[in-house]
């Protein structure tokens, strides 16, 4: 079996949280390939998890060795010496890391660094220092690892209840030159660049994904990924920071805030304001005054199939039937005439 295979096996089981197996395919990997930093740095995160901290250490301190450019490994490194209560030793790691990719999650370890060490303005800190290496093991190769450019493209995302939507703005990317790793917590991206360099994007998520309902796309200008939420919710940021999913707040009952609904509009309607007489209204207002009607006097269920049927239907379908709607997504419904598209077709 190849070391990729066995990463690929490694990978699964850490997701399960069986760690003390993954561990075991991570040895076995590294074993067959010891100048992948990218296993130290995965090896590093499972001796972590099982509170091996010393050993986690060496690890990190290995992938960066490797991969000097690869900002996980610093990560790694400095979450190791944290645990170990070397402080100085993580804010450098966790600052050098910044430097390479900049994070809210470095920026929160760093913060934490800093309180430890006292008053928040700690002296600048120095290279971290080497510690023992790890145990020798065979390797198949003595190919020295690609050096990783983590800086060249930039990223961004943007959610919705149910999903998370990450671009990465790599214009004329192959799509054979890139490999896609969709997990429940974690997300990586490798794209080969040529001339021994490459691109590598590692994400630790901030909630839980289900990998078979998400998706990839290569496209011309950028590389598209859609992460299906595994619970409905908004994320305080992509990568995983300590603060909870949030609940997705469309709806709002209660006497100082009345009754609002799902709308692409920038001006929020309070529904127990609405007093326009009913033969008066048009267009918009006579539609939020039917909705008003409706969800005023509804039940819970009611209210959860309206809401459910006007998001997903993009404003077409407005269902009061719950055992109909929540079985599915809502297809659209537009008027006679129109075509039903979705926003990445209107722009791609």
């Amino acid at each position: 079996m190849s070391s990729e295979s066995l990463i690929a096996e490694a990978n699964d089981l850490f997701v399960d949280e069986d760690y003390e197996s993954a561990l075991e395919k991570f040895n076995e990997a590294i074993a067959l390939n010891g100048n992948e930093g990218n296993y130290y740095t995965k090896r590093s995160a499972c001796l972590y998890k099982l509170a091996r901290y010393s050993e986690a250490l060496e690890d990190a301190n290995k992938a960066v060795q490797l991969t000097p450019a690869d900002s996980a490994s610093f990560m790694r490194q400095g979450m190791a010496a944290f645990a170990l209560d070397n402080f100085q030793t993580a804010l450098a790691a966790f600052t050098k890391g910044n430097e390479l990719k900049t994070s809210a999650q470095f920026k929160t370890w760093i913060r934490k660094c800093e309180a430890e060490l006292g008053d928040g303005k700690a002296a600048q800190p120095a290279t971290p220092a080497p510690v023992a290496k790890p145990a020798p093991v065979s390797t198949t190769t003595t190919t020295q690892a690609t050096p990783q450019a983590s800086g060249s493209f930039k990223h961004d995302f943007f959610q919705t209840a149910t999903h998370v939507t990450v671009s990465i703005f790599a214009k004329g990317v192959k799509k054979e030159a890139t490999k896609i790793s969709i997990q429940k917590k974690q997300l990586e991206v490798t794209i080969q660049l040529g001339e021994g360099k490459e691109y590598s994007l590692d994400l630790d998520l901030c909630g839980e994904i289900i990998p078979e309902e998400s998706r990839s796309d290569i496209l011309s200008t950028k590389i598209e990924i859609k992460l299906k939420k595994s619970t409905p919710g908004q994320w305080p940021s992509l990568e995983n920071t300590g603060e909870s999913v949030k609940e997705w707040a469309v709806v709002q009952d209660g006497p100082a805030t009345g009754l609002t609904y799902p709308s692409s509009s920038k001006k929020h309607i309070n529904w127990d304001k609405v007093e326009v007489e009913e033969d008066k209204l048009e267009g918009d207002a006579a539609l939020n005054s039917v909705f008003q009607s409706i969800y005023k006097n509804a039940d819970d269920d009611q209210r959860r199939a309206m809401l459910k049927s006007f998001q997903e239907s993009g404003g077409t379908v407005l269902s009061t039937n719950w055992n109909e709607v929540g079985n599915g997504k809502v297809k659209g419904s537009p008027p006679a005439g129109m075509e039903m598209k979705e926003w990445k077709d209107v722009h791609h």
